[in-house]
């Protein structure tokens, strides 16, 4: 199942057209300002808090970690190419950008950030017209599948990310605790 999932997005990901890849550079710039980045990179560095925690009695030495991690930005660009085909499995180019206007207002980002109730009136009322929307009513409609296609790819991420760098350390002849 998770493999023919990733066999039709890498489908879609090489057919595209051009104007597809002008569709899915507008979507990474939604994902950029809907705090999905941000998420994902909070994601990668808790990768390496658990194998640090599986190589606490290794010794591994910090500059070896530092190694590892310097893969971080290749990381996040793949793990964000592989979400934009998700995003574009259920929304269409207006609609993508129509979000993207809306995360880039200061009531959306903020509502990213903290708790909705500090936010102002004029910025609830922002985020409520959008909520009520065509848009923010298909987003809440979408959620689960959206969220369960989100979840399998970084499911498949972030396991790969633990896999590939935990055999580094081995290969480098470190060895987890047992």
């Amino acid at each position: 199942m998770s493999y023919s999932f990733l066999t039709l997005f890498l489908t879609i990901c090489f057919s595209v057209s051009a104007q597809g890849d002008v569709f899915q550079l507008e979507i990474m710039e939604l994902l950029q300002c809907n705090g999905t980045q941000e998420e994902y990179s909070k994601a990668y560095d808790d990768v390496f808090v658990l194998l640090k925690k599986n190589f606490e009695t290794a010794d591994v030495p910090d500059p070896f970690w530092t190694d590892l991690k310097k893969g971080k930005e290749k990381s996040l660009a793949e793990v964000t190419q592989f979400l934009t085909f998700a995003y574009r499995n259920h929304f269409s180019r207006p609609e993508i950008a129509e979000m993207t206007v809306f995360y880039q207002t200061e009531a959306a980002q903020k509502m990213l950030k903290i708790n909705t109730g500090m936010l102002t009136e004029t910025e609830n009322t922002l985020i409520a017209v959008f909520q009520n929307g065509n848009v923010g009513k298909k987003l809440a409609a979408n959620r689960q599948g959206l969220t369960a296609d989100i979840n399998e790819i970084a499911g498949h991420w972030s396991r790969d990310l633990f896999a590939a760098n935990m055999s580094a350390l081995i290969k480098a002849g470190y060895s987890p605790k047992q």
